[in-house]
């Protein structure tokens, strides 16, 4: 093996190793929030076969993203509820990313338009960006947080179908490499929405890299163009055929479409601190401060508005770095820009791709600084710059990956640094009262209630704490608060169902275990209790036809 081909195996060997070494102690961490609702009792991942494998529930992670509802379904196939498994998939999902990372900027910077300095230092380059990019410690939301692997996924198909048009340049007429780029970009588009990105940043690396401008890069690859564009429609039908929730929508959460962007402006600039120092991490932010917020938008403002002018200067100028530059807002646009994501206003897994473009910049500004101190030099000092950085990356990524070992401590922890988050203490009571720490259970789900009384979910957290407690009608009172909050919550009428029925009101909790069904067809244990109750009321063969419907899906979950 020459020095030349033992140079790329060194930098992948170093890539395993930093991926490996970082995450092999979050493998144990449980399932945690919307994992649960994602994973743990979704019955779309209990069968492989179409189109039930393709699908999840309304409101969950893989809700028209059918690449990660299947992966999901492959987990369960492959090791059923264990953990374990989704984890390890997670971390060769990201494995593979920082790999495809590696391999593409490489290429990238061997495409013709790029300085002749730069085309001899694409390895070192690459390998510094891969080697920081895996091991650091704001992707450990992404990889942890199970259900957030539509994020990595997304990643994967995106370097995926750059690395193929890069390889579709270099191969010429031949096809094979641009057919492979189109396959990734429609896996992407059903993975996540923000693929929508990927064929605008293939053309805009083709202006910049090879061909000059949009027209000589239109004429010479229309075909492969036409292909990427034609995962939009993919993308539109996984939209169309998804529910995101309440939680999305253009007046959701009481935002508006401005106060929405005007935090989003706050939250992009908290992201590019995070990405220079990630500390502290938070898993779930909750809420977090709007327009009115006017001194950290007089901080952030300048940040995000400077970067966007920078970007859109580059972009002008035909600059390479206009690349990851543009990608790294267009990959943000959807979750940070106009429509409003209640839900998680601020998500560290969103930073996932657009991470990746911020350390090749930073990369290529070292590069830049260090032209005048010769090759040699500069590959030695970007080479251990990287490791060294890598290093410290995956120190904090295994600590922070301790935080997710229990579920407990991670809710503990986003507590710590957001004192006033409604849902972490309705998590952390729902953690209580699966361990049957009733007392402890009800004084952090009684916080929750203080904090967001308005909030159906942790109403819904509350009712079912008073109901496990045996505290009956304060459950029924709670819960039908819930329910007139969020009346589309299948949970929270299955447990005012439970709660009425044992009440003796029969005929009221049928009607809920009813209403539950509508909204989640193939819940074992609505039908299981709405048979008891039926046959409490004396309907034996309507209360038979649903025991009969509880135990074929029992049977199919097992």
């Amino acid at each position: 093996m020459t020095t030349t081909t033992a140079g790329p195996w060194l930098a992948r060997g170093a890539v395993v190793v930093v991926v490996v070494s970082a995450y092999a102690n979050s493998l144990t961490g449980p399932f945690i929030f919307d994992d649960l609702r994602g994973i743990v009792t979704n019955p779309n991942i209990r069968t492989l076969l179409p189109p039930a494998s393709l699908t999840a529930p309304a409101g969950t992670g893989a809700s028209g993203r059918p690449v990660v509802a299947f992966s999901l379904a492959v987990n369960h196939a492959v090791g059923g509820l264990n953990v374990a498994g989704y984890h390890v998939l997670n971390v060769a999902i990201h494995l593979g990313c920082a790999l495809a990372l590696l391999a593409t900027v490489q290429r990238g910077l061997r495409m013709p338009r790029v300085p002749a300095h730069l085309r001899e230092q694409a390895l070192p380059i690459a390998a510094g960006v891969a080697l920081v990019w895996a091991a650091h410690p704001l992707n450990t939301d992404a990889l942890n947080h199970v259900i957030s692997r539509s994020e990595a996924l997304l990643a994967l198909f995106f370097l995926l179908t750059l690395y193929g048009f890069f390889r579709s340049v270099e191969a010429g007429s031949s096809p094979g490499w641009a057919v492979a780029s189109m396959v990734c970009n429609a896996l992407g588009m059903a993975s996540k929405e923000a693929m929508a990105a990927a064929p605008l940043v293939v053309l805009l690396a083709d202006r910049a890299l090879v061909s000059g401008d949009f027209t000589a890069a239109l004429r010479a690859r229309w075909r492969l163009y036409a292909g990427l564009a034609g995962g939009w429609i993919i993308l539109a039908a996984c939209v169309l055929s998804g529910d995101r929730g309440a939680s999305v929508g253009l007046e959701a959460g009481g935002y508006t479409s401005v106060s929405y962007a005007m935090t989003q402006v706050v939250v992009v600039a908290h992201y590019l601190r995070l990405a220079a120092w990630p500390v502290p991490l938070v898993l779930d932010y909750g809420t977090w401060p709007t327009g009115e917020s006017v001194n950290l938008l007089l901080v952030a403002a300048p940040i995000v508005g400077g970067a966007l002018l920078l970007t859109v200067v580059l972009l002008w100028r035909n600059h390479g770095v206009g690349v990851p530059a543009a990608a790294f807002l267009l990959v943000l646009a959807p979750s940070s820009s106009f429509v409003p994501l209640s839900g998680e206003v601020t998500a560290e897994h969103r930073m996932y791709l657009p991470l990746a473009a911020v350390v090749l910049i930073a990369v290529l500004a070292l590069a830049a600084m260090l032209r005048r101190a010769g090759r040699r030099a500069a590959d030695a000092v970007i080479v251990c710059v990287g490791v060294g950085l890598a290093t410290a990356g995956a120190w904090a990524t295994i600590r922070r990956n301790e935080v997710y070992g229990t579920a407990e401590s991670i809710w503990m922890d986003s507590l710590k640094h957001r004192p006033e988050n409604a849902r972490a203490y309705a998590q952390l009571g729902q953690v209580y009262l699966d361990a049957r720490a009733y007392d402890r259970a009800l004084s952090a789900l009684s916080e929750a209630v203080r904090l967001a009384p308005t909030r159906g979910d942790i109403r819904r957290n509350y009712g079912a704490a008073l109901l496990q407690l045996g505290r009956f009608d304060q459950a029924v009172t709670e819960l039908k608060t819930a329910v007139e909050l969020a009346p589309r919550d299948a949970l929270a009428r299955f447990n005012l169902g439970a709660a009425l029925a044992q009440v003796g009101r029969l005929r009221e909790a049928a009607e809920q275990f009813e209403a539950g069904l509508a909204i989640e067809p193939r819940d074992v244990r609505a039908h299981a209790a709405l048979a008891d109750v039926l046959e409490r009321r004396g309907n034996l063969t309507k209360a038979e036809e649903h025991r009969r419907r509880a135990e074929e899906l029992g049977h199919k979950r097992r």
